[in-house]
């Protein structure tokens, strides 16, 4: 049986960013688990970061962006963003930019009929809002 060829560093890194925007920890564990070497790894990061194509900060924001349109709240972003490997100081400051109450108040609005009492709780929680201010929007909204 043959071997697979293993394609070019650099390559393998082009072909994981053309299919979204990825953390540079991303692509790091990608080319360590293909078996890349850490010289062929530094190698790919130099070139990506010349030519701007991985730019940490600048992710954050866009999957914080990207996520609130599914109305997923600031608990759930953080815990997704750090099994990324992404530094904590970037994603609290990037989360600390965004109002979360509003946004919960349009996800209570999008889900209000669809749940009630206790089951809309949960599904607010599941998608990443604490539940001090989803009791708080909730009694809100009663009177």
């Amino acid at each position: 049986m043959q071997k697979k060829k293993r394609s070019n560093p650099l390559d393998y890194a082009f072909r994981l960013l053309s299919y979204r925007d990825r953390a540079w920890s991303e692509i790091e564990r990608r080319m360590q688990e293909k078996g890349y070497l850490e010289k062929e790894i530094e190698e790919v990061k130099s070139k990506l970061e010349e030519l701007d194509l991985i730019n940490d900060s600048e992710f954050v924001s866009s999957y914080i962006e990207n996520k609130k349109k599914r109305f997923w709240g600031p608990i759930r972003i953080k815990m997704e963003l750090f099994k990324l490997g992404l530094p904590r100081a970037e994603i609290e400051n990037r989360i600390d930019e965004h109002d979360w109450k509003e946004l919960l108040a349009f996800a209570i609005t999008r889900y209000k009929d669809g749940y009630e009492g206790q089951k809309l709780v949960a599904k607010l929680q599941r998608l990443g809002f604490p539940s001090s201010w989803i009791w708080e929007k909730i009694r809100f909204l009663d009177k």
